[in-house]
């Protein structure tokens, strides 16, 4: 019996903590993480100075990945 658990990461922004949330079978075999948080004036400057219409940027993070691709996308929450 295989038993499948989800897979978390965290790191600290500008706005708090961000979780990268991998689901159960997701990696194939091995995936290598990595996540740096970004500065909110770095955020800022990527959105080209058009902020979202609803909601507020409180900052942000880069997620890089290496190895197998994943068969579903990383949630970061």
């Amino acid at each position: 019996m295989v038993h499948h658990r989800i897979f978390g990461l965290e790191a600290e922004s500008d706005g708090g903590p961000v979780q990268v949330i991998v689901a159960p079978g997701a990696i194939p075999e091995r995936t290598k993480f990595k996540v740096d948080p970004l500065p909110l004036d770095q955020v800022l400057a990527l959105l080209g100075g058009t902020p979202p219409e609803t909601g507020t940027v409180i900052g942000g993070v880069q997620l890089n990945t290496e190895g197998d691709v994943l068969k579903e996308s990383a949630k970061l929450v």
